[in-house]
């Protein structure tokens, strides 16, 4: 029998043409959804790596700001980072094989798609370390705000270096009254008799004339501490008391205290041991007894005065230097 061309409608089935449109139709499919895979891949991992880098910023911020926060947690949202990395080169590995894919054999191309089921694996991966690394910021977060809330820790002040320019432009002391007293509420003028820090400002005042720092108390202006400030009222540290009074001169040094700790100041008012020691004796022969850790004890039972108590005492030059037994 002759061929006979076959009417496909009339059997319910597609001619080759249509067929031919159909594969055409996932083939396009194909290629549109493996651009969508790239470019959702592309901007979720743009987002991973501006958030891991804000994460980096936030670790070293703290680590600076609070004692409490090692500087090596940096470290981990680094390792994060180096992970996105690894998964960035995957993906520019797997677009190079995929340019010169004619060229590849089997073998090749089958490894090659195991190589993408690993990378789509690490790439979930890096969404779960990163928001990982986020989690353990915000618990520092919130540790930060539970140490803060305790009234023992107190926050960390910057101190101003004290500057001196000319010591003969010094300030006076005034006062309502005829007679200023230390510790009392007084203001400074200059030598022209302009007012440069008006009376009360400060409800008391330890320092008649100021040549290059002056000792000042308030409960607004100085936050309820005695401090030192300069002729511009820059705090350059607080006052270390010893039997209620701010600690004397002794062998040209006397004790001073920034956050807590304490260091000497010479009788200009610049620091020039750093405010490092939990405790500290006057000097007294070119050397003072000094420690890293150290204990107030009441030496009675009303507890009017403490002793310093520390197994690890030592001594130490004008210069700051540790001394050999």
């Amino acid at each position: 029998m002759p061929d006979e061309k076959i009417n496909w409608e009339e059997k319910g089935l597609m001619s080759d043409k249509e067929l031919d449109e159909i594969d055409e139709n996932f083939r396009r499919a194909e290629q549109e959804g493996v651009k969508n895979i790239l470019k959702y891949f592309d901007r979720i991992h743009d987002k991973l790596f501006t958030f891991n880098n804000i994460l980096i910023a936030g670790y070293f911020a703290l680590s600076k700001i609070f004692d409490s926060i090692s500087t090596y947690g940096i470290l981990i949202p680094i390792a994060n980072l180096g992970f996105l990395l690894v998964i960035e080169y995957r993906m520019m590995e797997k677009s190079r094989f995929e340019s010169d894919v004619r060229k590849k054999t089997s073998d090749e191309i089958k490894r090659h798609g195991i190589s993408i089921n690993r990378t789509n694996r690490y790439s979930l991966f890096a969404i779960i370390s990163t928001t990982l690394v986020a989690i353990i910021f915000v618990f520092n977060l919130f540790s930060i705000g539970k140490v803060k809330k305790d009234k023992n820790i107190k926050p960390i002040k910057i101190y101003s270096e004290l500057k001196i320019e000319n010591e003969q432009d010094y300030l006076i002391a005034i006062c309502k009254d005829s007679i200023a007293e230390l510790g009392s509420p007084m203001g400074y003028v200059n030598k022209k008799g302009d007012t440069v820090i008006p009376i009360g400002k400060y409800s008391q005042c330890w320092t008649d004339t100021i040549k290059t720092y002056a000792i000042v108390f308030d409960t607004i202006n100085t936050n309820s501490e005695t401090v030192a400030i300069d002729k511009n009222e820059n705090v350059i540290f607080d006052i270390y008391f010893f039997d209620n009074w701010p600690d004397e001169i002794s062998d040209g040094l006397f004790r001073v205290k920034r956050n807590s700790k304490i260091g000497y100041a010479n009788e200009k008012g610049e620091v020039v041991i750093p405010c490092q020691f939990e405790c500290a004796h006057p000097f007294e022969n070119g050397k003072a007894k000094v420690t890293f850790n150290c204990e107030l004890v009441c030496d009675n039972k009303d507890c009017e005065h403490k002793k310093m108590e520390s197994d690890s005492w030592f001594y130490i030059d004008k210069k700051g230097n540790r001394l050999k037994k």
